[in-house]
């Protein structure tokens, strides 16, 4: 143990404390993920996080809550309730900023512990500078390979379902003695079912795309490409 805690009114003795203490230590720094770890958050980002509190979290979150207890888990009397407005800590989020300049310092980081509300002209400014709209247009472009994939997904839809309803005729004719020819027996590229003998043009859907003429015979189809 290199630092030696003193506890009051212990209901532990010497002995387990020192075990408490060693394996919550242990556990604190075998994880990762512990958020005082170097590589997880800059020195200015930990001295903003150690900022919040549960006092800071009822002072923004509760209503009309002027006044409160710097530890609100401890028993205090009356005389020991502060303002919230200025001695309650608050988190700044400026250390997480990004900065586009990477020749200008970053403005230092502001520990005020003030409230600060933006009025409705800064609310409207800090929506027009928004930084996500500059994503607008990979955003978009997202949305369209979402679309063409949707559509795949579609088409495949269409003929599962059409080679199921095409089995189930199967299935059918085999169980029928009198039935030796079956009415649908080709599915085309979209998942249609088509009869034997049957014809029809297909055309590709993107533009300058070409377009084939398609007959269903002896359960295969066949197609010639064609001007459309």
């Amino acid at each position: 143990m290199t630092h030696p805690v003193v506890f009051f009114s212990n209901r532990v003795g010497p002995t387990v404390q020192c075990l408490l203490i060693d394996q919550f230590q242990r556990l604190r720094d075998g994880d990762r993920f512990w958020y005082e770890n170097p590589s997880t958050f800059s020195a200015n980002q930990l001295s903003q996080i150690k900022q919040a509190s549960l006092s800071r979290i009822i002072c923004d979150n509760a209503d009309d809550i002027q006044r409160i207890y710097p530890n609100v888990f401890a028993f205090n009397n009356a005389s020991l309730l502060v303002s919230c407005d200025t001695e309650i800590g608050q988190m700044s989020l400026i250390p997480w900023k990004e900065f586009r300049d990477c020749q200008s310092p970053p403005p230092p980081t502001s520990s005020s512990s003030g409230r600060v509300r933006r009025s409705s002209s800064q609310s409207e400014m800090a929506d027009h500078l928004d930084p996500t709209e500059e994503r607008i247009e990979g955003l978009e472009l997202e949305l369209s390979n979402i679309k063409r994939r949707m559509a795949r997904m579609y088409k495949s839809m269409t003929r599962l379902s059409a080679k199921q309803k095409l089995n189930h005729g199967i299935r059918k004719s085999k169980q029928d003695d009198g039935a030796t020819v079956r009415e649908f027996v080709c599915i085309d590229n979209q998942g249609f079912l088509k009869k034997e003998n049957e014809k029809w043009t297909h055309r590709e859907s993107h533009p300058g795309g070409s377009c084939a003429h398609c007959i269903c015979e002896n359960r295969q189809i066949h197609c010639q490409i064609a001007k459309c």
